[in-house]
């Protein structure tokens, strides 16, 4: 065999087995986000600007991951360092609950139940507070059956 033809050969191997690593190193983590470790397990926002458009009502987050985490956060306390509310933004019908500013409650688009701006009666996530910055806590659900599971 020619010594150009091999050396084209074990490069097109080489590259092919190297895709072939970063698939499979890509695949085993993506195949469940929700207890992936690869990413945060908080989903961060600058308080400051939920503060400020709390009057307006709460404010929507989609789900960077497409997981159908949505999230809704607002503040009603009367501390600049408290009183943050995160909550889902889909009710158990799986359907997304939009605001009602005419209304200022919630709605959810599939069955018309409505719930109140602060998120009475959806999924409430864990928030902390941290020099300006809230963590909310996406994945506090899947850690918790883990912990239980061992």
């Amino acid at each position: 065999m020619n010594p150009t033809v091999q050396r084209v050969a074990l490069g097109a191997s080489v590259i092919v087995l190297g895709l072939i690593g970063l698939f499979l190193l890509a695949w085993g983590p993506a195949s469940d986000r929700s207890v992936s470790n690869l990413g945060p397990d908080e989903f961060r926002v600058n308080a400051r600007t939920i503060r400020e458009a709390a009057p307006e009502g709460p404010v929507f987050f989609a789900d960077p991951i497409s997981e159908g985490r949505d999230i809704y956060v607002t503040h009603s306390g009367a501390t600049t360092t408290s009183g943050f509310t995160a909550f889902a933004a889909r009710a158990d019908s799986g359907c997304l609950v939009e605001y009602d500013r005419a209304l200022g409650d919630l709605a959810d688009t599939c069955t018309g139940v409505r719930y109140p701006s602060t998120g009475e009666g959806l999924l409430e996530y864990p928030v902390r507070y941290s020099n300006e910055r809230l963590f909310v806590d996406l994945n506090f659900q899947e850690r918790a059956l883990q912990e239980q599971s061992l």
